[in-house]
C-alpha cells in the first residue's frame, strides 16, 4: 500500500514539473500566455502536459479505491 502512494506523489509531482517545463517552453518561444498552440516544439510540451493531465484523472483514484477495498494479509 504504501508503494501505491508513493507512485500517486511521484505521478503529481511529474505533472507539476510538466507544467513548470510548459512555462518555460512558453517564454523560451515567445507563445502568449492564453494560447494553446503556437511553436511546434511548444505544443510537444503543452501536449505532454495535458496527456499526463488526462491520464491522472483515473491513475490516483483508482489506485487509492485499490488499496482501500483489498483485504490485507490475516
Amino acid at each position: 500500500m504504501p508503494y501505491v502512494h508513493l507512485v500517486i506523489v511521484l505521478a503529481l509531482l511529474e505533472f507539476l514539473l510538466f507544467g513548470y517545463a510548459v512555462g518555460h517552453a512558453r517564454t523560451r518561444y515567445k507563445v502568449p500566455a492564453p494560447a494553446m498552440s503556437g511553436h511546434e516544439v511548444f505544443d510537444r510540451y503543452f501536449r505532454a502536459h495535458m496527456n499526463t493531465l488526462e491520464q491522472l484523472v483515473v491513475c490516483p483514484p483508482s489506485g487509492c479505491s485499490r488499496t482501500t477495498s483489498t483485504p490485507g494479509p490475516p
